[in-house]
């Protein structure tokens, strides 16, 4: 069944919404640097601090807070305002309380000493407004830089959320006009081209932020020693980030960023592309370059807080690479590859990618990178059955997952029969045996131990232990696909028949109630007009159960 596709224009405003949120502490820091610079030509005079005091309200910030008077000494102030007498309140260019750094402690004990010692400190009026004045007129570049970090993380993460909308309407207007466009690409840049930059500006941000807040932590007296130790862990971090960070920078100048080229054909599925590798630096006689084709989707599951995404592998190939073959083009040391798309895989879509993984093994960094295929459906479409599936290799490798998970593919009179025999998942059985013998055992020590009363609580659940234990092992079912009809034949004790059309299957359900490792295993059902459950598969690894939907679906 086709998903429906999200309008990448969506993300535009999206992202508008971080870059403005992180424009106005930026415009805040901007507007007090450029006062600063006005302040420098404000009248000085002495003032008299009036009260003084350090407001400890907030949580964890605080802020100085002070009455001072101050007499204007400008004749072109006093003979505008017709006052020479002012009192004010305002410190400095920084308004409000905060925990940045220790001005406002400093400030403070600065300011009492002089109340105390009833002594004058400078000030500083503006000429124009001697109603404005302040007792220090300095940049506090700590609250500058800590502004800065707003618009330097909120506008990268906003700019990449607005190019990335552009680009998905730029690339739906393309595929509009000309549904197979982006399969006719020349050439494709390796994905990560920009992930170097993206991980020193990531290094860059991280320790800035956490050595300043070391640095904080460790001006301070009252900081126990605990939190200290606590708060390294993020510098050290910082300095891991930087050593992977240097590492991606070595790889990338000794690499760059390799390139594929196509040369024949177009990236459309029932096709073999020729297509060439490029690189800025050839493979020498003794090293080994690896190359893997393969088709993923994501599939998205539970909900809420429980909801996640995982990839699952439909189908991979290796392809065959002659480092001896390649040569100088341009510039660069051009390896020439074939890849086969099968045409019973889909096209490149949202929740579909083809990937193209290339290793190159030498000394020093490895190149290690990965291609996107645009590819796009080809003349062969997703059509199931269309002649002998054994007479192409391009056909019978896709089915590849699902031989793979103990499934048989063959074709009989036109259509595919799929058997999933008995004893196909030990993993899924062995546990469940061993699980109704151990406890088997229990309820017979405790029928030998305790009475035989025993028996009426512990039997029932050993019986359906060893139900499950036994029905996992024997299920089994036959399943014929041909166009526009489905026969399934499944059970474990007795087997039941059920020949359907493709117009009576609403829909392939697959659920999921056990994992092993990385390999999560699906039961299947076709759920149909009339309201039946017909169960297909019992403990079906993913991408296989994903391969059977796809078939099924396909002949629908």
């Amino acid at each position: 069944m086709a998903s429906k596709q999200a309008n990448p224009g969506c993300l535009i405003p999206f992202g508008l919404i971080f870059v403005i949120a992180g424009c106005i502490p930026g415009g805040i820091a901007v507007h007090d640097v450029l006062r600063a610079k006005a302040m420098q030509q404000w009248v000085e005079t002495p003032a008299n601090i009036v009260t003084v005091n350090l407001d400890h309200s907030g949580e964890d910030s605080v802020r100085v807070e002070v009455t001072y008077s101050y007499r204007a000494t400008d004749p072109a102030a006093v003979e505008a305002a017709g006052v020479r007498t002012y009192t004010s309140d305002q410190v400095g260019i920084h308004s409000g309380s905060d925990n940045i750094g220790s001005w406002h402690a400093d400030t403070f004990a600065r300011l009492d000493r002089a109340r105390q010692g009833e002594q004058s400190v400078p000030c500083w009026y503006d000429p124009q407004d001697p109603t404005q004045a302040v007792l220090d007129r300095e940049v506090r570049w700590s609250m500058v830089g800590f502004l800065c970090i707003f618009p330097l993380v909120f506008g990268l993460v906003g700019g990449a959320v607005v190019w990335a909308g552009v680009h998905g309407l730029r690339k739906r207007r393309i595929l509009a006009a000309d549904p197979t466009a982006l399969a006719k690409t020349p050439v494709i840049q390796a994905e990560g081209g920009s992930g170097t930059c993206a991980l020193w500006v990531m290094t860059v941000v991280w320790n800035a932020i956490s050595w300043a807040v070391i640095i904080g932590i460790f001006t301070k007296d009252d900081v126990p020693w605990p939190v200290r130790l606590m708060i390294l862990l993020f510098p050290l971090v910082g300095l891991v980030l930087v050593i992977v960070t240097l590492i991606a920078t070595a790889r990338f100048m000794r690499h760059g960023r390799p390139r594929l080229r196509l040369d024949q054909g177009a990236w459309l599925t029932g096709s073999r592309v020729q297509a060439s590798i490029l690189i800025e630096v050839g493979p020498k006689p003794d090293e080994r370059f690896d190359t893997r084709l393969s088709v993923v989707r994501s599939v998205t599951s539970g909900s809420g807080k429980h909801r996640r995404t995982t990839d699952q592998t439909l189908w991979t190939c290796d392809v065959a690479v002659d480092p001896s073959a390649g040569r100088q083009v341009e510039g660069w040391w051009s390896l020439p590859i074939e890849l086969p798309l099968p045409s019973d895989l889909p096209p490149t879509g949202d929740d579909l990618a083809w990937k193209l993984e290339c290793h190159l093994v030498r000394s020093g960094p490895d190149l290690s990178t990965t291609f996107a295929l645009p590819v796009a459906t080809g003349d062969g479409g997703t059509v199931l059955l269309s002649g002998d599936l054994k007479a192409a290799a391009d056909r019978a490798e896709p089915l590849a997952v699902l031989t793979k998970a103990g499934i048989s593919v063959g074709e009989e009179r036109g259509a595919v029969v799929l058997l999933l025999p008995a004893w196909r998942n030990p993993g899924l059985f062995i546990p469940g045996l061993i699980m109704a013998i151990l406890l088997s055992v229990g309820a017979a020590a405790l029928y030998d131990k305790v009475g035989w009363w025993t028996a009426l609580l512990s039997g029932p659940i050993v019986l359906l232990c060893w139900r499950g234990a036994v029905r996992s092992a024997l299920w089994r079912s036959t399943i014929i696909l041909s166009k526009g009809r489905i026969t399934v034949t499944a059970g474990w004790w007795r087997m039941r028949r059920t020949e359907l059309t493709g117009s009576d299957v609403l829909v392939v359900e697959r659920t999921s109630n056990m994992s092993s490792g990385e390999t999560a295993w699906f039961n299947m059902w076709l759920k149909t007009a009339e309201g039946q459950r017909i169960a297909i598969a019992r403990g079906v690894p993913g991408p296989a159960s994903a391969r059977l939907q796809e078939m099924i679906d396909a002949v629908r």
